[in-house]
């Protein structure tokens, strides 16, 4: 069986009317996304009276929904599913709020090669996000450490929120000169 999803642009003021118009019952509405003045909203059923962005055929792959479903932003509310795991991170001074392509790089590298029971080493921890997800993902002894005091603190803070404790170090400026770093990793 062939599925369409049909994909609408709405300007924000005409939401309210929209659902109105259709009819929550009639239809389901996903809102795909929000953009400055505009709601960006799919069905599966096409909307009378309103001409579609775009019309994509959906997998009807049941077996594989999980990997469809993504976080939901509702007010100050995010709605995860149970197999996703939640980092708290309160964005203080310090750098590192899994925005910046660095950070998922380093993330998406440590889900592939850390094992339980590593040690691991965040040197310039700034908000600890590092440490964090190591220290979820089952590293047993996770060192963070830079040359901010604020940057410490702060990695303690958001490693509290997320319910561990990390081992943290502030190591003063220049007292550290090398100008290469080794690492002779075990391979597996």
């Amino acid at each position: 069986m062939k599925v369409k999803k049909f994909i609408y642009r709405i300007h924000e003021e005409d939401l309210d009317d929209l659902l109105l118009d259709v009819g929550v019952s009639q239809t389901g509405i996903e809102i795909v996304d929000r953009l400055p003045g505009e709601v960006v909203i799919a069905t599966y059923e096409p909307l009378k009276g309103y001409d579609p962005a775009e019309i994509r055929d959906v997998s009807t792959d049941w077996e594989n929904w999980k990997e469809n479903f993504k976080a939901v932003e509702v007010e100050d509310f995010v709605i995860l599913p149970p197999w996703k795991k939640a980092v708290f991170i309160n964005p203080g001074m310090a750098f590192g709020t899994g925005l910046h392509p660095t950070t998922r790089m380093c993330i998406k590298m440590m889900r592939e090669l850390l094992s339980e029971g590593d040690s691991v080493l965040d040197v310039g921890s700034g908000s600890g996000i590092l440490s964090i997800v190591a220290k979820l993902s089952g590293a047993e002894r996770v060192l963070a450490i830079d040359v901010s005091e604020e940057a410490i603190r702060e990695t303690m803070e958001n490693a509290s929120l997320n319910g561990i404790e990390l081992e943290t170090k502030v190591v003063p400026q220049g007292r550290w000169r090398s100008p290469l770093i080794w690492w002779s990793p075990t391979l597996r």
